[in-house]
């Protein structure tokens, strides 16, 4: 399960982002493309837990950003009497600059997509 920002989630940026639909159209083609034995569903999060507080999973990936969520879930599932997941922290892509490539670096042009500089 892959959750995705809603769009009214996602409007809390700063910045426009670009529709759900298109969002997910990226994320399906990615897994049709590279991911062929994997199966996957992409669930709209209209907030930070998804139905993470209440569905049965193993585990959890997240970004150093995201972390604090996962182990609010696990503080939340635990008072829920649900099973603890597995935490599984990945890093972030770097950019040129060894800084993290994000949506708000891209929109303010520092960066392109692929995380090369700007000048």
């Amino acid at each position: 399960m892959i959750g995705l920002t809603t769009d009214s989630f996602a409007s809390k940026k700063l910045h426009p982002i670009r529709p759900f639909k298109a969002r997910k159209g990226e994320l399906e083609q990615y897994f049709a493309d590279n991911c062929r034995q994997a199966s996957c569903r992409i669930e709209p999060l209209d907030d930070r837990f998804g139905s993470a507080l209440d569905t049965d999973f193993d585990a959890i990936v997240v970004s150093e950003e995201t972390l604090p969520v996962a182990v609010e879930i696990n503080r939340l599932r635990k008072e829920k009497n649900r099973k603890k997941v597995d935490i599984h922290q990945i890093s972030c892509v770097l950019a040129e600059d060894g800084r993290w490539i994000s949506s708000t670096r891209i929109y303010c042009g520092e960066i392109d997509v692929h995380g090369h500089l700007k000048h």
